[in-house]
C-alpha cells in the first residue's frame, strides 16, 4: 500500500504572536508557551463588568475551594502557607493598582502604634546604612560592575526589543543603533535601550505594563541634560509597523 503524505507537510507560517518573527509548522499556533501568554496580554475577560454570572451555590463552592487550598481538605498543599514565589506573583499582579481611600484609612489605623523599622538604631548604624547606599549607587554608575551583574544574570533582549531592533536595522545601516542589553553604554547612571553614540540619539522602548503611568518626557529631559535626543516608543506602537517606521525616520533625519 502506498504511503500517504499529509497535504500540509512542510507548510509553515509565522507565529500568531504579532511581536514574534519565528516561523513554525502550519499545525501550530505559537512557537512557545511564552509567546502564547504574551499574545493574551491585554485581552478582556469574558465576565468583565458582568453581574450575577455565577449562582450563589457556585460562588460558595469557589470560596470554599480557595479556603481549603492552603489550609484544610485533601489538597496537596494541605497545611502549607503561600510560598515566596506565589507572594511575588501576587505583588507583581498588583503593581500600578491604586488603593481606595477606605483601604488607605484601614491600613493607617492598623499601622498605628507600630514601630518604624529603623527606630532604635544608633547613629553609627544609620550612618553605615547611608554609607552603604551611597557606595551601591556609585557602583551602579560603573559600567564594568553593571555589565558583570547583567552577564551573571544571563540578561537577554526580550521579544519586543528584538522586533524593534529588526525594524531599526531595516531602516538604517546595521549597528547604527546599538541594542544596549549588556550596558555597554551608561548615560547618567541609566541604561538606554538603543543608542547611537555618533549622532547622540537614544531610542527607549516602554512596555505598556511595566512603564504604565510614567511620563516619557521625564526620560527625554533626563538624557537631554547629557546631550542626547531621545525617542520613546511604546510597546503598543510595534503593532503598526508603517507608523513606527515613519516615526523612526522622522526622529533620525531631524
Amino acid at each position: 500500500m502506498e504511503k500517504r503524505i499529509a497535504w500540509n507537510k512542510g507548510e509553515t507560517k509565522k507565529c500568531n504572536n504579532s511581536y514574534c518573527i519565528k516561523i513554525i509548522p502550519l499545525y501550530r499556533k505559537y512557537c512557545s508557551q511564552d509567546c502564547y501568554w504574551i499574545s493574551k496580554k491585554g485581552c478582556i475577560p469574558w465576565n468583565k463588568d458582568k453581574v450575577d454570572v455565577y449562582s450563589e451555590e457556585t460562588r460558595q463552592k469557589m470560596s470554599e475551594s480557595q479556603k481549603e487550598r492552603f489550609t484544610n481538605g485533601n489538597s496537596p498543599n494541605k497545611g502549607k502557607k503561600l510560598t515566596e514565589e506565589i507572594k511575588q506573583k501576587i505583588r507583581i499582579g498588583k503593581l500600578g493598582q491604586k488603593q481606595k481611600k477606605e483601604t488607605k484609612s484601614k491600613i493607617a489605623i492598623s499601622m498605628k502604634g507600630n514601630v518604624v523599622w529603623n527606630k532604635g538604631l544608633t547613629k553609627k548604624m544609620n550612618s553605615k546604612i547611608l554609607e552603604h547606599s551611597i557606595i551601591m549607587k556609585n557602583k551602579w554608575n560603573d559600567p564594568h560592575f553593571v555589565k558583570t551583574v547583567l552577564i551573571s544574570n544571563q540578561t537577554k533582549p526580550n521579544k519586543a526589543e528584538v522586533f524593534l531592533q529588526n525594524i531599526i536595522n531595516s531602516l538604517f545601516f546595521e549597528g547604527q543603533f546599538h541594542l544596549n542589553v549588556l550596558a555597554d553604554e551608561i548615560v547618567g547612571g541609566k541604561i538606554p535601550d538603543f543608542i547611537d553614540k555618533t549622532n547622540n540619539k537614544i531610542i527607549e522602548l516602554y512596555g505598556d505594563y511595566w512603564h504604565r503611568g510614567q511620563d516619557p518626557k521625564d526620560r527625554i529631559n533626563y538624557f537631554k541634560t547629557y546631550g542626547y535626543d531621545t525617542l520613546v516608543i511604546w510597546e503598543s506602537e510595534l503593532k503598526n509597523v508603517i507608523n513606527l517606521k515613519t516615526k523612526l525616520m522622522e526622529f533620525v533625519n531631524v
